[in-house]
């Protein structure tokens, strides 16, 4: 992903948990543009977790080195549940909040407005330990995106949770990106089932195979702002689109060089300001 200028970038990066071990990754090069979306996958003990982690600064490289932007921010899930008590997930949020320097209103409203987007706002007063597997899954996805981060890293973000809440991720993951968020994330389904993804990186012997994603690159306009694109409905093979009438022919070309049919575009509503455009393709 040459061209833009690096959200994050590894150079030459080799990993290794003790000295003499064997080597998760070796001599890996990788970087991460603003609003680009990359899905990783990789078999169990490829390193998928390891590379999440050195992207995101949770761990260091043994060798070579990270480099990020100035002020780069970042938000990262792991793959697990959300701690135990004494936390509230109101307060569990709230916490990660303030030491993303938010103030308590900005706190909340951001947890509110992210966790009724996944279907668990009536839980946020609720102690952690009451809450299910796939609930407390739900709150450290949430925590990831406090703050609006430069670059979001999730792993395996889509696991555990129910469909309405696979489907709210994968266009919260989209309209991120339009507005230049950098996401990493990793996941177990058949390559680009989720439909979000621009690239897909295929870790294998501690190098990635980097290629084009199979979907329309919303997450490749640079410039689009989170009020030019937003995607109401997004499912496989079906999107719907409110697009600001200076980007929308843009956005019709995109989907379109992507082997999207665009079934209809309404620029009549709105005020005339908007177009609102549905688009399907037959499944791959």
């Amino acid at each position: 992903m040459k061209g833009a200028a690096a959200s994050v970038a590894l150079q030459s990066v080799g990993k290794r948990y003790r000295r003499r071990g064997p080597w998760v990754l070796r001599r890996l090069d990788a970087d991460v543009a603003p609003g680009t979306v990359v899905e990783l996958r990789g078999a169990n003990g490829a390193g998928k977790s390891t590379l999440l982690r050195l992207l995101v600064g949770a761990t260091q490289p043994t060798r070579g080195s990270r480099t990020t932007a100035p002020g780069l921010r970042a938000g990262y899930a792991p793959d697990q549940q959300a701690p135990a008590p004494p936390f509230t997930a109101a307060g569990y949020l709230a916490h990660h909040a303030r030491l993303r320097r938010l103030d308590d209103r900005a706190a909340e409203e951001q947890s509110t407005v992210l966790a009724s987007r996944l279907g668990f706002a009536h839980l946020l007063p609720q102690r952690l330990a009451e809450l299910s597997a796939g609930t407390q899954r739900k709150v450290l996805l949430v925590q990831a995106f406090l703050g609006q981060p430069d670059l979001v890293v999730l792993d395996e973000p889509f696991s555990g949770l129910d469909i309405d809440a696979r489907q709210a991720l994968g266009t919260l993951l989209l309209e991120r990106s339009a507005s230049g968020t950098a996401i990493v994330f990793s996941d177990h389904v058949t390559p680009m089932e989720r439909g979000v993804a621009g690239h897909l990186w295929e870790l294998r012997d501690g190098q990635i195979d980097d290629r084009p994603g199979q979907d329309f690159d919303v997450a490749g306009m640079a410039g689009l702002q989170m009020s030019d694109v937003e995607i109401p409905s997004r499912e496989r093979d079906y999107v719907r689109l409110r697009a600001a009438k200076v980007v929308s022919d843009r956005v019709l070309a995109e989907l379109i060089a992507a082997g999207w049919h665009v079934e209809q575009v309404d620029d009549h509503g709105d005020h005339g300001d908007h177009a609102h455009i549905v688009a399907t393709r037959r499944p791959q």
